[in-house]
């Protein structure tokens, strides 16, 4: 006869392996997906959030990890703006410097459709040094197109602010467009 404490730890292992087996069962039906993309992005003279040192129209070049699950996707970017021609926050000029701006976006998706939210930070270096500008905001609305194969093209406009209530203050004029070219492995 099998004893008490060795049936509970055989309920217990046979409780553990049921549950595991449902969890990689949900696993396998969900949608997961990666993607590497990359892709530009105009950037615009901010009318309300003067820290930012774009000018219009400065060019950032872009990369992104994309991981989807299902019905929404977390976005890992950098964008890099090698030539910046608007002033900062002091009004200097930002001529001949760059900006790095490493962002966390989570998207959610409808069929083409996708819209969301991402927190970001922009490093802007000059000849005198560099300089990390605190996290800001920024919102998402756009259209993700899938190609034959593992191909996509997206693309987005972008609202960016630097507090969630500065969002409400909203400017058509200051509204940034990007696309990207997604690989999804």
């Amino acid at each position: 006869m099998i004893s008490p404490m060795k049936t509970n730890k055989i309920l217990h292992c046979f409780g553990l392996i049921l549950g595991l087996a449902v969890a990689a069962s949900r696993v396998a039906l969900a949608e997961v997906s990666q993607s590497f993309d990359v892709g530009a992005k105009q950037h615009r003279d901010h009318s309300k959030f003067e820290a930012l040192p774009y000018g219009d129209g400065d060019l950032a070049y872009s990369v992104a990890y994309e991981y989807r699950d299902n019905d929404a996707l977390w976005q890992l970017a950098c964008d890099l703006t090698p030539d910046l021609t608007g002033s900062d926050a002091s009004g200097a000029s930002a001529e001949g410097r760059y900006a790095v701006s490493p962002q966390l976006n989570l998207l959610l998706l409808d069929r083409v459709f996708q819209g969301g939210a991402g927190v970001l930070s922009t490093y802007t270096h000059s000849d005198s040094g560099g300089d990390w500008m605190d996290l800001y905001w920024q919102l998402i609305l756009g259209i993700r197109l899938p190609l034959p194969g593992a191909i996509s093209v997206q693309a987005n406009a972008y609202y960016v602010f630097e507090r969630w209530g500065d969002a409400a203050d909203f400017d058509s004029n200051n509204i940034e467009f990007g696309a990207y070219v997604g690989y999804k492995f």
